[in-house]
Parts: C-alpha cells; sequence; structure tokens
C-alpha cells in the first residue's frame, strides 16, 4: 500500500518537474502542455498550488490566467502563492479596467504577511486617487449596460460598488480633468473616485 502512495506522489512530482523544466528553458507551450496535464491527471497533488500558479504564468489572457491565480487564492488560503496570485490578479484586472476588482485584490493582499504586501499598499493608493465621470448608478445590470452602450465612444466601464452596478469614464488624474472632460463633451455626469 505505501509503496503505492509513494508511487503516485512521485509520479506527481516528477510531471511537475517536466513542467517547470520545460518553462525554465524557454518552452512555453511544452510547459504549458505538461503543467495542463498534471492538473488534470492530479487534481489533487501534492504541489497543485504550485502548478495553478505555473498555469497561470503560462496563460496569455489575462481571463484565463485570473481563473488559475483564484483558484490558489479561494482553494489554497496557505499556500505560499497566494499573495503572488493576488498581486498577478490584482495587475489583471487594472489591465483590464475592472478597477473595482483590482483594489479588491490589492486590498486582501494588504491583509497578509507577504513581500508584495508595500506594493499592494501603492496600488491601493494610486486606484484611490483616480477620478472617473459617472454617467449613471442602477441596480440593474442591464440598465448600466444600456447606458455603456449609449457612450461607447468613450470606453466607458461598468463596475459593480456596494451593489450598484456604475457606469464610469476613465481614469483621470484629478477632479478638474474630469470637470474639463464633461464640458468639452457636453456629457451629464458628475466626477467620482474609487473608495471602499
Amino acid at each position: 500500500m505505501l509503496i503505492g502512495v509513494w508511487v503516485v506522489i512521485f509520479g506527481q512530482i516528477e510531471l511537475y518537474k517536466e513542467a517547470k523544466e520545460s518553462y525554465r528553458k524557454g518552452e512555453f507551450e511544452l510547459a504549458r502542455k505538461k503543467v495542463e496535464r498534471f492538473l488534470i491527471k492530479y487534481s489533487e497533488g501534492k504541489v497543485k498550488d504550485e502548478a495553478l500558479y505555473l498555469a497561470g504564468t503560462l496563460r496569455e489572457k489575462p481571463e484565463e490566467a485570473i481563473r488559475y491565480y483564484r483558484e490558489i487564492i479561494e482553494n489554497y488560503p496557505k499556500s505560499k502563492f497566494k499573495g503572488k496570485a493576488l498581486y498577478r490578479v490584482g495587475q489583471y484586472f487594472y489591465v483590464l479596467k475592472r478597477y473595482d476588482l483590482a483594489y479588491y485584490y490589492y486590498h486582501e493582499l494588504k491583509k497578509i504577511d507577504h513581500p508584495l504586501k508595500k506594493e499592494a499598499e501603492e496600488w491601493l493608493k494610486m486606484l484611490t486617487n483616480f477620478w472617473f465621470v459617472q454617467l449613471g448608478s442602477f441596480k440593474e445590470y442591464n440598465n448600466a449596460e444600456k447606458i455603456r452602450k449609449k457612450n461607447k465612444k468613450y470606453s466607458p466601464i461598468i463596475v459593480n460598488i456596494n451593489g450598484y452596478w456604475k457606469v464610469w469614464i476613465g481614469p483621470f488624474s484629478s477632479y478638474t480633468t474630469v470637470e474639463e472632460f464633461l464640458t468639452s463633451n457636453n456629457l451629464k455626469g458628475f466626477p467620482t473616485q474609487l473608495k471602499r
């Protein structure tokens, strides 16, 4: 019985080591395939959190990477990769202009003891210093989507804050630049900041 368990654990570690070695050599597509095979074959593997982190790192699309990092955050709360995963998810949501979610993940990282905590605090300062034009705030997502589509030339985003779907344009560096934007584009809206 113990020999069988050892063989399974050894097999897990070997397959994962192969994925890491391919990554180290710059063979990213091969590494991605190997880590995917590992995650499918050993759904409860000894190094699954580390494999999830590597899988996220190997993803080109932010939405796919976020899925792997969130699995670490949600299913491996004591993992040494949790802090890095929180940081990466915050970065990806920032790139996707989901500032509300970026704020959330940086705030979660700030709560734990991790070397990236100071960087998360800097991101939080920056995010709370951004200004936006708020075009509307709605209980129903569909109403927010109508306003977003109506103003699509300004690339508005929809964020959910405290149960309300808000339609924002931005970010802007100051209150004044928001006012100037509203005036020059003859838009009805008001300046707001990301606050929790």
